[in-house]
């Protein structure tokens, strides 16, 4: 991750991102607001919101099922007027056991005050992450037979 940031609000929003990317949950829980709330928009309606920072630690805890785990981030908007940074990138997991490899595509819209993340949005394709993760009914998603060519 090699993107730069021109404001605080943005350095934060890099900062907690590059904790998750390296499955740093101590590192990322200090810059999460005790009452921040995570939403995963297109996660469902069974797993879309937590609110509190450990709450959201343990909602983030299972990427440690990756026996390696990559966020590339590829763009920053910054708004600091508005406190508000939006990351983009895509992210390559491999998990410990024998499942295929796990690769997604984020939108990251993060709202900081007072030097942490207050609001976290996530923004994900489910159906990469219901087939990844053997759970598309957590993730919005209905499984569809594959029609022979």
């Amino acid at each position: 991750m090699s993107l730069t940031t021109t404001s605080e609000t943005g350095a934060i929003g890099l900062r907690a991102l590059r904790c998750l990317s390296a499955r740093d949950m101590v590192g990322l829980r200090g810059l999460l607001a005790d009452d921040a709330v995570v939403e995963w928009p297109f996660a469902g309606r069974k797993i879309a919101t937590f609110r509190g920072g450990d709450t959201a630690i343990k909602m983030f805890s299972p990427i440690n099922i990756f026996a390696s785990f990559e966020l590339t981030l590829t763009d920053i908007h910054e708004m600091p007027e508005a406190r508000t940074v939006v990351l983009e990138g895509h992210s390559h997991g491999v998990f410990a056991d024998s499942r295929p490899d796990y690769v997604n595509r984020y939108v990251f819209i993060l709202n900081i005050a007072g030097g942490k993340v207050t609001r976290w949005r996530e923004y994900f394709n489910p159906i990469e992450g219901g087939k990844a993760f053997g759970r598309p009914d957590e993730c919005g998603v209905t499984p569809v037979a594959v029609l022979p060519a």
